[in-house]
């Protein structure tokens, strides 16, 4: 365990913290580079290529070897931080972020299949909830670790610090004694990378166009799902018929894949809506300090991996599976119900860390389970490719979350007449005086159509949850 761990938990470290990290460092970034008006596009081009890759390195981990490719992604993760580390302007920096989402995009995935290759299968879930509080650390320290970097040492530092870790991490990699039996030829499908590309591409800009609620935004956002859409299509059409596919249908289509990748996407909406919104929330209706938002957060993030790690060890002990997922779902869908409407009028405290340890407790039941259930329905020829599956539907469900939930809290204060942006600032100017004027009830309305909406995309995950094939180990 000493031996192989590190060798796992390190790649998943650089993985989540990359986002949040970066993201701490994003002022600094615009006020050295400047094009403020394109600051975004450093985590959305990150995500993209992340996205993109995912697929690949799954399906060249089943022919070349995990170990193999997951000691590429780590050299373009370095190659990727030297790139951003020594950017002369925003649009050099951008172009670093793509070179570390192509080598970010096998991270997990990879990891992820090495612990199927290594675990026996009743053992994973414990392990996989061991694995839940590396989500923890770089969850919660990584904003820590970003702040005082940028604060002290400037944002350049800030980049460059993915490079020694991935080198440490590639260093461990390499010392791992993995026996791997490699399946088919070694073949790269090009015109299905290409076209899986023009779909994930344009699917996340029309996410991020369609977070903003203004006509031109809006006709981008229609236009990129309509070429993803297209681009779908053609995808699944040609990987039918493809001699190497990128995507094995056959494989994917399985129930036990199909449906944990749906529950994925939908658990990602539903996850990265919560977070999202959260920071928002709370500083609007209840004025809490920055701060104090974090430790609303903590409690989000410490509780959910708690919650994976027993989860993992009762899987382990029981051998039943599907039946966390689904209970944990079900009870999800009431909790966050009743959160929109009562959490407004719960005075913040330990009542509202409640709500939100509850609202945790019952998404911490759901990843590691996915994650046994596709390593056990895809056996050891195509365990990357079903990881990479799961992460990309987590991914693209992120992304879809986030934009979905924001565009129907806009959607509502645009209803009632009111100008969101407007709104907000009169909030935030008079939270503190206690007023409740009209306009801070639109807000409140435009909240609880949010979080109703995130209790939508829980309550599709838990329909599909209780439809698992596997409920129970052998």
């Amino acid at each position: 365990m000493l031996q192989v761990f590190p060798a796992i938990m390190l790649p998943m470290f650089i993985s989540v913290s990359d986002q949040t990290m970066i993201a701490m460092a994003l002022p600094a970034i615009a006020v050295d580079l400047g094009e403020a008006d394109m600051i975004s596009w450093t985590v959305v081009a990150y995500l993209m290529a992340a996205a993109v890759a995912t697929p690949v390195y799954g399906r060249l981990g089943d022919l070349a070897g995990c170990k193999h490719m997951l000691s590429i992604a780590l050299c373009i993760v370095v190659a990727g931080a030297l790139v951003c580390c020594t950017a002369p302007n925003l649009y050099v920096l951008v172009l670093g972020r793509v070179i570390q989402g192509l080598g970010g995009g096998g991270l997990m995935a990879l990891s992820m299949a090495l612990v199927g290759h290594i675990i026996p299968p009743r053992e994973r879930g414990k392990y996989q909830g061991y694995l839940a509080i590396v989500h923890l650390c770089a969850s919660t320290l990584a904003p820590l670790i970003g702040g005082v970097i940028t604060e002290h040492f400037g944002w350049r530092f800030l980049v460059a610090a993915a490079a020694p870790l991935a080198v440490f991490a590639l260093i461990m990699v390499r010392r791992l004694d993995v026996v791997q039996v490699t399946y088919g030829k070694l073949g790269i499908d090009f015109p299905g990378i290409f076209l899986f590309s023009s779909f994930v591409v344009p699917f996340i800009v029309a996410m991020n166009e369609l977070r903003t609620p203004q006509m031109d935004n809006m006709a981008a956002g229609a236009g990129c799902l309509a070429i993803a859409g297209m681009a779908l299509l053609l995808l699944l059409r040609f990987e039918r018929r493809a001699l190497m596919p990128l995507f094995q249908l056959d494989v994917l289509s399985q129930p036990a894949i199909s449906r944990s990748a749906a529950i994925a996407f939908c658990h990602g909406a539903a996850m990265m809506a919560m977070i999202t919104l959260t920071p928002f929330y709370l500083q609007t209706e209840h004025d809490l300090t920055p701060m104090e938002i974090a430790q609303y957060l903590m409690t989000l993030t410490v509780v959910l991996a708690l919650s994976s790690i027993a989860t993992g060890q009762m899987v382990s002990r029981t051998g039943r599976v599907g039946i966390f997922p689904s209970l944990g779902l079900t009870l999800l869908v009431p909790i966050i119900s009743l959160f929109a409407i009562f959490g407004t009028r719960t005075d913040a405290g330990i009542w509202l860390a409640l709500w939100y340890a509850a609202i945790a407790l019952c998404f911490g039941t759901v990843m590691n389970v996915l994650q046994l259930s596709v390593q056990i329905a895809a056996g050891a020829a195509h365990l990357g490719a079903a990881a990479a599956v799961l992460q990309m539907a987590r991914t693209l469900g992120a992304a879809m979350g986030a934009s979905a939930v924001t565009a129907v809290f806009f959607a509502i204060m645009a209803s009632q007449g009111t100008s969101a942006e407007k709104a907000v600032l009169e909030a935030l100017a008079n939270a503190s005086s206690g007023d409740t004027s009209f306009v801070h009830n639109q807000l409140t309305t435009a909240f609880q159509g949010a979080f109703f909406a995130i209790a939508i995309f829980v309550g599709i995950g838990a329909a599909l949850a209780w439809r698992m094939p596997l409920r129970k180990l052998d």
